[in-house]
């Protein structure tokens, strides 16, 4: 790529998902749900107050004369006014449904096709409704129905939630160009507020940034630490997919029992693990090229990918942490059958487990292109050494070739990519692929360190190799020793002496 060619722009950054068109029909769905709740509470009360006057009534004929009576009747009277209230649930229940797919015939409003916030009210509503409910109750009966159906409602909400951003990863990687592009400020926003404060109210921020995604201004990094990160277009959307499960999480977790929580988090562990190994066979595997979507792996292409994957690592403990700190603040919801100690335990320990193994994947794929990376330079400079011949002038055309043709393309490639640890751990290992290749070249030629003329000219070249690494910005203080070099010739010489 040209360096003057402007890079691709992603202004809105935060997908808008379909089920997001279903706003507006959901604040009409709300307001009318609200209004039928506060009749049906009424309705309630005015059951009670009629139930607990014939109890009264019952109390002062029959208990003086026949407790034994009177306390069959009013259990027979309980258990019926507990069918009642369960009763009264499924016919709210029903009512829900009718209204979703009545309001709009051709496109209902489907729960688990809502945005988050959405979601988040109707449980928040229901939450509140069943409470109140339960307590208006004669012995405060907890009713079954509308926790049943909350739960089934949640579980189809995070399994469409998981659905779509799973669809949308696989998209997105599957039309990947594999090109750097710019970083929407907002997006750098919402990395600054996670470096210092993690994904705590990320909710808020977040609605906040999205908010403001038009705006022009962006940067060709992401800066985290004084660090830069350039990214492709895959890198951001997986971030801002990240930034959807912690906010779904942290909207949820007040409202939903421990295990919506886990199951949150578990689904993300997919989608890390679906990226990360998609865009092994997509870069490592060549699908890319296969797909037609660029004409060969290139060393640019590479040091992106390895970068890329670095600034997702560096949030997965982040993320662990905001998971297991929700899962410390959340109780078990009332609406919800509660959950045991040992089961919380035993999801906490699957957690540690899993990010670490997440972890380790991450590393070892970063270390498969990085010695990607080096099996392209070691190609390349074993065809060049091959041909290398110890004689005046120095430096040699080979040396020459060897430096600022092919050292130089490679160091253009990835010098702005990746971080300068990476940069000196490469060249390090590019300097030991050299020695050990010039080595072999210089046994075929059966030259020795003897002090000899031919010794002379190969360390005026050997030193024109080191001036050339050296001056090249970020590496002025790698050392390069090139002693190496001569461990198999000066045995071979010791041999043929004898």
């Amino acid at each position: 790529d040209s360096p003057d060619q402007p890079l691709p722009s992603t202004p809105d950054f935060r997908y808008t998902y379909p089920s997001h068109n279903n706003s507006y029909h959901f604040s009409q769905w709300k307001s009318i749900i609200e209004h039928i709740l506060h009749e049906s509470q009424l309705t309630i009360e005015r059951i009670n107050s009629f139930v607990n006057l014939i109890l009264d009534i019952f109390q002062k004929c029959l208990q003086s004369k026949s407790p034994d009576e009177y306390h069959q009747l009013k259990s027979k009277y309980i258990q019926q006014l507990h069918v009642l209230y369960d009763s009264i649930q499924d016919r709210l229940i029903k009512l829900f449904n009718d209204l979703t797919t009545k309001q709009q015939q051709k496109s209902p409003l489907l729960f688990e096709r809502l945005s988050i916030s959405d979601f988040s009210t109707i449980v928040h509503i229901i939450q509140t409704y069943t409470l109140i409910f339960e307590q208006s109750t004669i012995l405060s009966y907890r009713s079954q129905p509308f926790r049943t159906w909350l739960q089934s409602q949640t579980l189809k909400f995070i399994q469409h939630f998981h659905d779509e951003r799973k669809q949308q990863i696989n998209s997105i990687l599957d039309t990947e160009q594999w090109k750097q592009v710019q970083v929407p400020r907002p997006l750098q926003i919402l990395v600054d507020h996670i470096q210092l404060n993690g994904f705590t109210n990320i909710d808020q921020l977040s609605s906040t940034t999205t908010n403001t995604t038009t705006s022009t201004t962006s940067n060709e990094h992401v800066l985290i630490q004084n660090e830069t990160f350039l990214l492709p277009n895959c890198g951001l959307k997986l971030f801002t997919i990240i930034i959807d499960y912690c906010q779904c999480s942290t909207i949820l977790y007040t409202h939903t029992p421990k295990y919506v929580i886990s199951d949150i988090q578990h689904r993300l562990i997919e989608i890390l693990n679906i990226f990360n190994s998609k865009t092994c066979q997509l870069v490592l595997g060549a699908g890319a090229v296969k797909l037609g979507k660029i004409k060969t792996i290139s060393a640019k292409i590479l040091a992106l990918t390895s970068r890329c994957l670095q600034f997702i690592q560096y949030f997965l403990p982040k993320i662990k942490q905001h998971f297991d700190t929700l899962q410390q603040l959340s109780t078990n919801n009332e609406l919800t059958m509660p959950s045991s100690h040992s089961s919380s335990t035993i999801s906490f320990l699957s957690s540690n487990k899993q990010f670490e193994q997440l972890t380790k994947l991450y590393n070892d794929h970063i270390h498969e292109i990085h010695q990607k990376l080096l099996t392209i330079i070691e190609q390349t400079f074993d065809e060049t050494l091959s041909t290398y011949e110890v004689r005046a002038p120095v430096p040699s055309d080979c040396f020459r070739t060897l430096t600022t043709r092919h050292i130089l393309s490679f160091y253009n490639a990835i010098n702005l990519i990746v971080s300068h640890a990476d940069l000196q751990y490469l060249f390090t290992c590019l300097n030991q692929i050299f020695k050990r290749l010039l080595a072999k070249r210089l046994k075929q030629l059966k030259i020795v360190n003897d002090g000899g003329p031919q010794h002379g000219l190969l360390t005026r070249d050997l030193l024109f190799y080191i001036k050339q690494i050296q001056n090249l910005e970020g590496l002025q203080t790698l050392e390069l020793h090139t002693d190496e070099i001569w461990g198999n010739t000066t045995t071979m010489s010791n041999g043929t002496d004898k």
